[in-house]
């Protein structure tokens, strides 16, 4: 039996990334046990992951400035105290900064892989260091990079990634109370994101909601967190009372639920998308300061759509130019007609 430790804390898609390595792990690895470190805001998503065994919490707040630590010392010596506990084989810090490094030579596993390019100083804390050799590669193939070093194969990723029937049922539930109806198809409209300059114009996010109710008779529902149920309130509204908001009123694993039932997710790049390509279910992503090619939805069923030009991706959460032409040259019938091929190849590919 081995043990092996992922330190992998934040933020959601990244673990979503992730979920792949520890799936291939207990594939290859007769009776490896895997546990994992990461943020109580994520612990949902590792507890629907049938390889995962033990969840340690990790809040990174506590580790930020040094009056933080010393009130919390009790607790983080207790953290270190588990973990020196399991006796871990391996440890795979796939954050790759300053704190996940400390805590994986914490750990007291005598092989500490993590990238050899990392940030923060954290390579001194490895002594099994992960090569990169292409730049641009896709943030999922990536963490495969791990598999390689650990002598393992790099199989066809799959995230494990399971909604109890708990969680359908209450979507079902939640769908029913909105009179949603099921003969439809269903598209979910994520206008969040963690950046500002991610975002697409709300007056858009408002039109083409009419337009697929209008146009292709689907339902239509603004998702997100607690934090954003205002902002999809509004858009909801200026909608014209033909889409429905249900931000805020579902965790995590619920939302993956609402959409692995749902025909397809029109997002910005936030961690939603990459739940929906967890889940199985296709997406329609706008990209504007991110790189597509490292972060965007990974499969060749989904869409981009992405302009190239001279300061994009800038790789910044406030725009240099004050002129957010990356997402303003995004267009409401782009969007709409690529969704619309989507849902039409769809409904051949059932009907098949």
């Amino acid at each position: 039996m081995k043990k092996i430790l992922i330190i992998k804390p934040s933020s959601l898609g990244d673990i979503i990334h992730a979920l792949p390595v520890a799936t291939a792990i207990s594939r290859q690895v007769p009776g490896a046990v895997i546990d994992w470190v990461v943020r109580p805001e994520y612990a949902e998503i590792l507890e629907a992951h049938p390889a995962i065994r033990r969840i340690f919490l990790f809040d990174r707040g506590k580790w930020s400035r040094l009056s933080r630590m010393l009130k919390t010392l009790p607790e983080m010596i207790s953290l270190v105290r588990s973990l020196r506990r399991e006796n871990y084989d391996e440890v795979l810090d796939l954050q790759g900064l300053f704190r996940s490094g400390l805590l994986s030579f914490l750990s007291g596993s005598s092989l500490r892989f993590g990238f050899e390019n990392a940030r923060e100083f954290s390579p001194v804390f490895y002594n099994r260091k992960v090569k990169v050799l292409k730049e641009r590669i896709h943030a999922l193939e990536r963490y495969q990079l791990f598999l390689k070093e650990m002598g393992l194969k790099m199989l066809d990723p799959d995230y494990g990634l399971k909604p109890s029937d708990d969680a359908f049922s209450f979507v079902e539930n939640l769908l029913s109370k909105a009179g949603i109806r099921p003969d439809r198809p269903l598209i979910i409209l994520n206008p969040n994101a963690r950046w500002e300059t991610k975002k697409w114009i709300a007056e858009r996010w408002q039109e083409l909601a009419k337009r697929l109710v209008t146009e292709l008779q689907a339902e239509v529902i603004f998702a997100g967190g607690e934090a954003e149920a205002s902002e999809c309130d509004s858009l909801a509204r200026g909608a014209g009372g033909l889409v429905h908001n249900l931000a805020g009123k579902t965790t995590l694993m619920q939302l993956a639920a609402l959409l692995k039932k749902s025909s397809l997710l029109v997002t910005c790049d936030s961690g939603p998308m990459h739940l929906s390509v967890a889940v199985g279910t296709r997406v329609v992503a706008l990209f504007g300061p991110t790189d597509p090619v490292r972060t965007g939805p990974y499969g060749s069923e989904n869409r981009v759509l992405h302009k190239d030009m001279d300061c994009s991706p800038c790789l910044k959460r406030s725009c240099p130019e004050r002129t957010h032409a990356c997402m303003e040259a995004i267009t409401v019938e782009e969007v709409f007609q690529e969704v619309k091929q989507m849902i039409v190849k769809l409904g051949s590919d059932t009907n098949s």
